[in-house]
């Protein structure tokens, strides 16, 4: 689950501590999306995707790549998708409490909040090409907002 522009190297050592086997497990790490046996003949798809560097050069259109490709795994397992989460992490986007009183203005602060919604849109766009929802929550300027995206 190595990818340059999405950044595995880095996260490998925390997707490592997820259990892959349990009799539960239908289709565990690979290519394609993991199943799992919710019960009474069902189970569900799974697909987290990472485009760290293609949203950060390009927020909207690095999203929405990174969507289709979660889409994508999810019905070559013969699933179909019903929402997409934007779970979402981003660097700073609003000044830390105490800043000064002229409330300068700090550029690392603007970029961030930009990408921020650069992402959100390009994740909600790329869904609702399908009819599949937006489920999560997403920061603002100055609170946590429920967002779901149609």
């Amino acid at each position: 689950m190595w990818s340059e522009h999405c950044s595995y190297k880095s996260s490998r050592v925390h997707l490592k501590r997820l259990p892959t086997r349990s009799k539960c497990v239908l289709q565990g790490p690979g290519e394609n999306a993991g199943i799992i046996d919710i019960g009474d003949g069902w189970a569900c798809a799974f697909k987290i995707e990472s485009h760290n560097h293609p949203s950060f050069i390009e927020p909207f259109q690095g999203a929405t790549t990174g969507v289709g490709g979660i889409l994508r795994d999810i019905f070559t397992m013969g699933a179909r998708p019903v929402a997409v989460m934007d779970s979402l992490r981003f660097g700073p986007i609003v000044p830390p409490v105490g800043t000064d009183a002229l409330g300068t203005e700090r550029k690392d602060l603007h970029r961030n909040h930009s990408i921020l919604e650069g992402v959100v849109s390009g994740v909600a766009s790329y869904g609702n090409c399908l009819a599949c929802p937006t489920l999560a929550a997403r920061q603002s300027l100055s609170r946590v907002i429920p967002a779901i995206h149609w």
